[in-house]
């Protein structure tokens, strides 16, 4: 991952990765991980070059700073 946020709760890590262009939510009590937009996968914008990662207040939005972002 290039860059991580964790949200007010301590319970999520959302972590933005420039190899695999993606944003991905890591739950902190499991590990478990999902991919919340990359190449054809999740629910969200294409990725490429993702570089940073800024969570909205309510923390119900990521936005993603980047390169070629669409």
């Amino acid at each position: 991952p290039k860059n991580l946020k964790l949200n007010s709760a301590g319970t999520k890590i959302y972590a933005v990765d420039a190899v695999n262009d993606s944003l991905v939510r890591i739950d902190v009590a499991s590990g478990a991980s999902l991919i919340v937009s990359g190449p054809s996968r999740g629910a969200g914008t294409n990725l490429n070059h993702p570089e940073d990662i800024y969570l909205n207040e309510e923390e119900t939005k990521a936005y993603v700073v980047g390169k070629d972002i669409s």
